[in-house]
Order: C-alpha cells, then structure tokens, then sequence
C-alpha cells in the first residue's frame, strides 16, 4: 500500500478554453477510500488518469507513497485501473482475464494460480474461471475486470466509473460488494464517479469536483450537511437543496414574503439564500404561525416516501417551489394547505453574490 500526494496538477487539452484540471492539490493517506465526485466535464477522470500515467500533466507532480513517479509509465507505478467499459479480453477465459496481469510480470505459473484464485474468490466467481466472456452477464464481466486488477496485488487501485454500464439493480448489489472488497483489501483506492449515491455510501471522503477544481473535501456526511457553496449543496441530494432568497426589511428576515429565522450578524446586505434539505423541512396540513405557507402542486410517490413539491405562498414577493419529503401516510394532493417548518440548525446559509456558504 501507499499513499497519494498530487500537488499543483494542472492539465489543459489543445483547443480549450479552460484547463481540464485546475492546479488541483490532494492527498490521499494510506489505505484510504477517497471518491472524486462530479457532473460530467468536471476532470475527475482526467486527474485519475494522471494519477495512473495515462495523461501527462503540463504541471504538478504525483507522489506514490515516497516515489515521484511524475514521469513514470504506468506499468512502473505499481497501480491498477479499473475502466468504465469492461475492458476483458473475449477470447480468454475467465481465469485467462483475471490472470493476465501476472503473466505480464513474468509470475510463475503457481503464483498465477494463486492470484487468480485469490482475485476470483474475492468477487465470487469461483465457479466462472474456466467461462468466456460471451457466456456472462455484465456484472459478471465487470466482475472479471475488478478481479484482473485486484490479482495483482497493487499498492493503489484506480476506478473509473465502474458500474455505469450496470442496471438499477446490479450497481445496488455491486455497490455493496466493492464496499466489502475495499475492507477486505485494505489498499488505497481513488473511485471517480459522477453517482452521489455511489459516492456517498462508498467512500471515506469525498472529494467534489467542479470546472477542474477541487471544491470542497470531506467525510460523506460532511460534503451533504456541510457544503462550501451552493453548487455543492445542489450537486447533493436528492432531490437538490432547496434554495430559497431571504430578504431583510425593517421587520426582520422574510422568505416569500413571510418572517423567517436567519442566523444573527448574517451579513452585512439584504439578501441570503436559505439552503434546505427535503428531508429537513417539516410540512403539516395544520396551520402554524412560526411555519411558511404554502400549497402543493404535485405529488411524487417513491415507494417508501412522497417527494412533494410545494409553492410558497408568496405574499407580494414572488411565488417559491419547494421540495419536501414526507412519509407515505401524509394527506397530500394538488392544492392542499400546507405549512412548512425547518429547524434553524438545519439551514445553511449562503451569500448570493459570491454563492459561498457563511463562514466557510
């Protein structure tokens, strides 16, 4: 194992504007998890194939552990990658792919054979190692990929995206088996994808990606709870936060027109913008004086939730779309009164002119 340390990571593409990658600086320790997350265009998979010595950076170094392998070849960077295509090769076997990478050292045959199996039992296909790539499913076959990389035992393993050629299904499954498969591994892995939900269950930090920089890094719920701006905040969830202007007057901080609790010494204009999450707003059919009014304007049943979106009454300020989630069980149809309440510590506030979050 080792870790990862990039430092000033610059990368631009003939022809465009802006940089793919933006002076992006990460450490990743020993061992550690760490998903870069984004929209697609982002430049999470142009940094991961920095990382591996696919792409060469115009600036920056990459450490591996207390190697500079900057201008190394990936075959020297003692790594291995995992690509969004499955990437097996048809006419061998199961055992033949998962392999390959050993035969390229020059391993003895026995230890080929002990990778293989060891590979092939970590992702269950135990019973497959003799099979073509024809004769299996796509979660099979990517099965075989993370296998292939896995065999031979490398100090950092790259993922690009792995289970976006999955099914619904088979990313749920898949996902809670790579899970397992980085505890068992205990290596240092880097993950990009552009799924939160992949993000967010996977990772033992998140690093969120936009217009090649690096915006915000954190724990999962640190990233969710606690974004640095609003991008990060919409990125997030789902559905997104709802962002809602406040504005101060003379009787205090309103939004849509109605009093509304923000933070003291908020700031020093007249606007905010109050972020809060679907699942942190409270909505009742009865009327409350500390809540906002407002009435629905559709209903979306998810199973075991109703995604609700609301429209603030606006009061004179302009009418506001509001996103709730409420328990199955509440009485919700097109029209209905309703009030809405979020708990203050639940807010996050942000400046609308530089779209930062207060205090951060």
């Amino acid at each position: 194992m080792s870790d990862i340390r990039l430092t000033g990571i610059t990368k631009r593409y003939p022809r465009t504007a802006a940089p793919a990658v933006d002076d992006v600086s990460l450490t990743v320790a020993d061992g550690e998890f760490v998903v870069l997350l984004g929209p697609s265009g982002c430049g999470k998979t142009t940094l991961l194939r920095t990382i591996a010595g696919l792409e060469r950076a115009d600036a920056g170094t990459v450490h591996l552990g207390d190697r500079d392998v900057t201008g190394l070849p990936p075959r020297n960077r003692d790594l291995a990658m995992v690509f969004q295509g499955y990437a097996v090769f048809p006419h061998l076997t199961v055992a033949e792919n998962i392999g390959f990478g050993l035969r390229m050292r020059k391993e003895s045959r026995a230890d080929v054979e002990e990778g293989v199996r060891y590979a092939a039992g970590l992702v269950q296909l135990d019973d497959y190692l003799d099979r073509y790539p024809s004769a299996l499913s796509g979660g099979q076959r990517q099965r075989v990929a993370v296998a292939r990389a896995v065999a031979v035992r490398p100090s950092v393993l790259l993922m690009d995206e792995p289970l976006s050629n999955l099914d619904a299904l088979l990313r749920l499954s898949f996902r809670s088996e790579l899970k397992a498969l980085a505890k068992e591994l205990n290596t240092t892995i880097v993950y990009v994808t552009h799924d939160q939900v992949e993000a967010l269950s996977l990772g033992d930090r998140v690093a969120v990606m936009q217009a090649g920089e690096i915006v915000q890094s954190g724990t999962p719920m640190e990233v969710y709870d606690q974004p640095v701006n609003r991008f990060v905040g919409g990125f997030l969830g789902t559905p997104p936060m709802n962002m809602l202007p406040a504005r101060r007057g003379a009787q205090g901080w309103t939004v849509a027109g109605h009093p509304f609790a923000a933070p003291n010494g908020a700031a020093d204009g007249d606007e905010l913008l109050a972020g809060i999450r679907a699942e942190n707003i409270e909505a009742s059919t009865t009327e409350r004086p500390d809540a906002l009014p407002g009435r629905i304007r559709l209903v979306e049943p998810l199973g075991s939730q109703l995604l609700v979106t609301a429209v603030l009454d606006g009061n004179g300020a302009g009418e506001q779309n509001v996103k709730i989630l409420t328990p199955t069980d509440f009485p919700a149809a097109d029209g209905t009164e309703v009030w809405l309440r979020a708990a203050p510590e639940r807010v996050r506030w942000f400046d609308p002119a530089t779209e930062r979050a207060l205090g951060r």
